[in-house]
């Protein structure tokens, strides 16, 4: 016996994706909207809006990174006048801050042009590492190189602003320093192009970690990072843009009574070397 075919029961109709339709569009919009969820990883940015956390850090790194010179200034025997302490910090402060822009504009344009897998605080992370260990040398040998090129001796000598300490001679040399840095910071990326593999490898391997957690990436590159590194860069810059006193007067100040820390020019300098520019050097304040 043959038996009627039943029709089957298909239920509500779906609305077709080829054929069109008011819905047509629906179901891949959907789609999209949960693909882009599911495959979206929070990235690490910089900075942010303006006034938000990567800014808020940024504050507090500075505070931080600058209060290690007045540690290292309280620890230094002979101290240095305050004005001349206060003139070789402009020189740092300012030569960070063209630092720090720099940093972030190589680190956006790095890792949108590497050939590398890598986000923009990877780049900063490595930025912060090569500028303060082969950054500080290569400072070092600019250094030397400009006062050699530049006959910058006695009077003219960095770090020496005249006496009394003037600021006219303060802005020059903070001029030459801004000089100095740029001209670090251009071979310091040149260096990273070069290397940008096993610099972004390593970068990857210390950092991938924290890759969901993009506040806390952002807390290790932007203030542990640079907080315990720069305070290493400042220590040692200091020392090579500060003025050197003469062997003789270190001779003379490791003589004296113990807990003695201040001494007045008359005292370490014979008659014929008073009018000298190493006058500055000797020329100390007492213990606030």
């Amino acid at each position: 016996m043959i038996l009627d075919a039943q029709p089957l029961d298909e239920g509500p109709a779906i609305p077709s994706l080829v054929g069109g339709g008011d819905n047509a569009g629906v179901v891949p919009v959907k789609l999209a909207g949960k693909l882009e969820e599911l495959t979206h990883v929070p990235q690490c940015e910089l900075l942010g809006e303006f006034g938000g956390f990567g800014w808020w850090l940024q504050g507090v790194l500075a505070v931080l990174s600058f209060s290690s010179l007045l540690i290292k200034r309280w620890k230094e025997k002979p101290r240095r006048p305050i004005k001349v302490f206060c003139f070789d910090t402009l020189k740092q402060i300012t030569g960070s801050g063209v630092l720090h822009i720099l940093n972030l504009i190589f680190a956006s344009l790095l890792s949108s042009v590497s050939t590398e897998d890598s986000d923009p605080c990877e780049w900063y992370w490595l930025n912060i590492m090569v500028d303060t260990t082969l950054g500080v040398y290569v400072l070092h040998l600019l250094v030397e190189w400009t006062s050699n090129c530049w006959k910058l001796s006695g009077s003219n000598a960095f770090g020496y602003y005249g006496n009394p300490p003037a600021w006219r001679a303060c802005l020059w040399q903070v001029l030459v320093w801004q000089i100095i840095v740029s001209t670090m910071k251009l071979l310091m990326v040149l260096v990273m192009v070069v290397g940008q593999r096993p610099l972004t490898w390593i970068a990857a391997a210390l950092l991938n970690s924290l890759d969901d957690q993009p506040r806390t990436k952002l807390v290790v590159v932007m203030v542990l990072t640079p907080l315990t590194m720069n305070t290493f860069q400042y220590w040692i810059t200091d020392n090579i843009i500060k003025r050197k006193p003469r062997a003789s007067y270190e001779h003379r100040i490791s003589e004296w009574p113990q807990g003695r820390e201040t001494y007045h020019p008359v005292e370490a300098v014979g008659r014929d070397e008073r009018i000298s520019s190493t006058s500055q050097d000797i020329c100390l304040e007492d213990k606030a």
